[in-house]
């Protein structure tokens, strides 16, 4: 079921110290915290008067990204986040197949200011014979299949094959993991050549998206700009035909995208990402750049 948007939440706590009446208008900010598993104690367990909540609020969710502001003249709580959030899985949320079902698991996603808890089913029964996208849907909040990727602006949880009587299988977990950007640029200035462009460490885990390369000269006579990404010594292309990639024929400052990483792409906290240029041109390209683009997880 989609969760109330915990980061637009604004709550009018009414004048006084009644008890009942605060406690329960906070209750409902600890509900939305809890949806992003930052707050973990219900104000039941505070103290009833109103000060004494609020400051009991104010600790639950410190450090967890939201923010609250209190106006002593009439109680205002304003919960606020970062201005931009992605659509995707902050936790859980795991597609598993289950007879005719794709069993969603319990979780917490975001997509489009709405918040998905999972814990429910999309039923194939019925369906004719086909390969299928699961998805949740912000419009309505409901979790649904269709026989081609939806694409922006819907969480995309698995792709999966269903034989049309009794039988799915071939499930691929397509939740992307994090809520908040993550990106690295890099550039070679002048010739290119097939090399180690950057080692790269990361301070917090990070999950993989893609990439993007262009060049101010994609080169001449043969051949392309090939540049690949290593989480640690390992291609996040296990499929290579997916690294981003620009042939010599294309016009100069032409960007390319790479496709889906298909291989293991969270990067651990501490570990690092390598980013190295496979392949160049028979007249090598020049001036290249480089994004790698992902989420914090």
């Amino acid at each position: 079921m989609p969760l109330v948007d915990p980061w637009t939440t604004l709550v009018q706590v009414a004048q006084g110290n009644s008890g009942t009446n605060v406690c329960d208008k906070i209750n409902a900010i600890v509900d939305a915290a809890n949806a992003l598993g930052t707050a973990t104690t219900y104000v039941e367990s505070l103290a009833v008067d109103g000060e004494t909540a609020l400051q009991g609020i104010l600790a639950l969710i410190a450090g967890s990204g939201i923010t609250l502001t209190q106006n002593d003249g009439n109680k205002t709580i304003t919960i606020t986040a970062p201005s931009e959030l992605l659509n995707g899985v902050k936790s859980g949320m795991a597609p598993t197949i289950s007879t005719t079902n794709i069993a969603i698991a319990s979780g917490v996603g975001h997509c489009e200011g709405v918040w998905f808890t999972g814990d429910t089913s999309v039923a194939f029964a019925g369906a004719a014979a086909d390969d299928y996208w699961v998805y949740a849907d912000p419009a309505d909040g409901g979790y649904k299949k269709a026989t081609s990727d939806p694409g922006d602006g819907y969480l995309v949880l698995c792709q999966v094959t269903w034989n049309g009587t009794d039988t799915l299988s071939a499930l691929v977990d397509l939740r992307a993991f994090g809520l908040v950007p993550w990106e690295c640029v890099l550039f070679k200035t002048g010739a290119v050549a097939a090399d180690v462009l950057a080692v790269v460490p990361v301070a917090r885990d990070v999950f993989i998206e893609g990439a993007r390369i262009v060049c101010g000269n994609t080169g001449g006579t043969s051949g392309s700009t090939i540049v690949d990404v290593h989480n640690g010594a390992t291609s996040v292309f296990t499929t290579q035909a997916r690294r981003p990639t620009l042939a010599y024929t294309e016009a100069d400052w032409t960007v390319a995208t790479s496709g889906t990483p298909d291989g293991d792409r969270t990067v651990a906290a501490g570990s690092y990402i390598v980013v190295e240029i496979d392949e160049v041109p028979g007249t090598a390209s020049d001036d290249l750049g480089v994004i790698v683009f992902g989420r914090y997880m």
